[in-house]
Order: structure tokens, then sequence, then C-alpha cells
């Protein structure tokens, strides 16, 4: 009886550090961009040292549990999707004056001047929108969220757009590096991760009910 305790006390002990370090893991291209902002750490520098490494934790992590494997790719491919949907809520506000600091983020990542928007681009897409994807999945996964997920995804959301603002207002040179914090661009930005959170929880809802579709079908 106590060495089966022991187990289930382990694999509980395995399946809640997994999902911490997912967890974690999916922050760190978005924690990349603070800490460059912030000026704390130059994101040519982050890039190698802590997203590159975290890339390597997810397939190890990966490699250790199958589920993990599976759950980290869905997570990664609705936030792609929901990057998506942002950005296309983003055209409106860009075209009545919200700068586009996105190219530069290739920028910092080469110190190299306006010749990296591809790289930019990827990586708010493979890395911030991916990343927090992943987050999101196993965040719930740790809380044992299993029925409706719309509403912690407009939760997450919010919980994003809260950080960047807060960002914003204590990094010294935020109005340089990024934009200045203006109506517009609050509008713009609360909209975004609203839709982008919105289409996390709803796309996290599509997959497990098709996979709830395909087991009964089974």
């Amino acid at each position: 009886m106590h060495s089966e305790s022991l187990v289930i006390s382990l694999s509980l002990h395995k399946y809640n550090s997994l999902n911490l370090v997912c967890i974690l893991i999916g922050f760190i291209p978005v924690g990349c961009i603070a800490l460059h902002v912030l000026e704390l750490l130059p994101l040519s520098t982050t890039a190698y040292t802590l997203a590159l490494p975290g890339l390597i934790l997810v397939f190890i992590a990966g490699f250790l549990d199958n589920s993990v494997k599976k759950l980290a790719l869905r997570g990664w491919l609705i936030g792609v999707i929901a990057v998506a949907f942002y950005d296309c809520s983003r055209i409106p506000f860009v075209y009545a004056g919200w700068n586009d600091f996105v190219p530069h983020i290739g920028d910092w990542i080469l110190k190299e001047e306006g010749t990296n928007k591809l790289i930019g681009y990827s990586w708010r897409y493979i890395g911030n929108g991916g990343g927090m994807g992943i987050t999101f999945v196993f965040l719930l996964r740790l809380i044992k969220r299993t029925h409706s997920t719309f509403l912690p995804g407009i939760v997450f959301g919010l919980f994003i757009f809260a950080a960047l603002m807060l960002t914003l207002l204590i990094a010294p040179h935020s109005e340089i590096l990024m934009f200045r914090i203006t109506p517009l661009i609050v509008t713009g930005s609360l909209v975004g991760h609203l839709i982008y959170g919105g289409v996390l929880g709803l796309c996290l809802s599509f997959f497990k009910e098709k996979n709830l579709k395909r087991r009964r079908f089974i």
C-alpha cells in the first residue's frame, strides 16, 4: 500500500513538474522581449541563452512524456492561429497610426537596423504567439480545467495585455523601442489581445470536441 502511494505521488510530481516547465517555457519568447524593452538583457543575448535552451527543454519534455509532446504541439498551433487573427485586427489601427514595432524584433536579434522584418514576424508567430499558446494549454491542464475554455482564453488575453501595458509604463525608453501609450494603441492592443485569447479558447475547445468524437467513433 505504501509503495503504491509512493508511485502515485512520484507520478503526480512528474505530471505537475512537466506542466510547470512547459508553462514557463511558453513565457520565454515574450519574456525575452520584455527584458530587452526594460533594458535588462538584449534580445541578441536572450534569443540564444533563454529561448533556444527553452526550445530544447520542450523537446526533452516531449520525449519523456508523449502527452506533453501532443499538448505542446496543439498549444503552439492554436497560438499561431490566434496571433494571425490578432494581426488581422491590428490592420485598421496600424493604418490609423499605430507604429508596427514587430519588424524591429529582427533588428534586436541580429543587431542590425531595418533589414529583418521576416525574422521579427517569425519571432512573433513561432515564439510569442506559439509560446503563449503552449503556456495556455498547460496552465489549463495544471488547474484541471476540462470544460469551456473560451472564458479562460479571454482572461488569459487580458493578462497578457496588462503585462504589456505594465512593461510599457515602467520601461525607460518604451516609446522609442515599441510605441507610446495612446487611446488608439490601448484600444487596438486590448481588442487584439481579447481576440487572441478568445481564439485560443475556441480552438482548444474545437480540438477537445474533435478528440471526444474520435473516441466515441472508436
